[in-house]
């Protein structure tokens, strides 16, 4: 067992300073967003930097674009490429022929349909199957992320979610 000393040491040097933008809208300037994520790095340079977008109104190739521009790693959720009718910001595929792996640091998933956020990762939208195929035949090292809209049974639906990844 390791002392408290040196999990606090594991720890700190797992922290991330991570950026969400829930926000911006229309055309974003490229030079300032770039500026800006660098600004924030130099802030704590020791820290690895994520940048994420929730709920995007950016496409994902943007966001990827300008992470990487600016030095940071990218957080990705396909769930926000899709509008509510099932139509996208920009396809999947023109991301995923993108991103590189290294560029990743955390992939999300949950699941969405014209209802919104489901509850559980199921059918819907978002095809996992082929996000979990192009993650392994990437060799993506970086952490995966289960998000579920909340409900009173929200841990059986995050089991429930799980089981149903793991058929991915």
């Amino acid at each position: 067992m390791s002392s408290p000393r040196s999990w606090h040491i594991y720890y700190v040097q797992r922290a991330r300073l991570r950026l969400v933008d829930l926000e911006s809208e229309g055309e974003i300037d490229h030079n300032a967003a770039v500026t800006n994520l660098k600004r924030y790095k130099s802030l704590l340079p020791e820290y690895p930097m994520i940048f994420a977008v929730e709920n995007a109104k950016q496409s994902a190739t943007l966001t990827l674009q300008l992470a990487i521009a600016g030095g940071a790693k990218l957080t990705y959720d396909e769930t926000n490429t899709y509008r509510d009718d099932r139509t996208t910001l920009n396809p999947p595929e023109a991301f995923w022929q993108k991103v590189k792996m290294d560029d990743l640091t955390s992939v999300h998933f949950k699941q969405k349909t014209e209802e919104g956020v489901l509850s559980e990762v199921n059918s819907g939208y978002v095809d996992f199957k082929a996000i979990t195929q192009r993650l392994k035949t990437g060799n993506y090292e970086g952490e995966l992320l289960l998000e579920n809209a909340p409900t009173t049974h929200s841990l059986k639906d995050a089991i429930n979610s799980r089981k149903y990844l793991l058929t991915c």
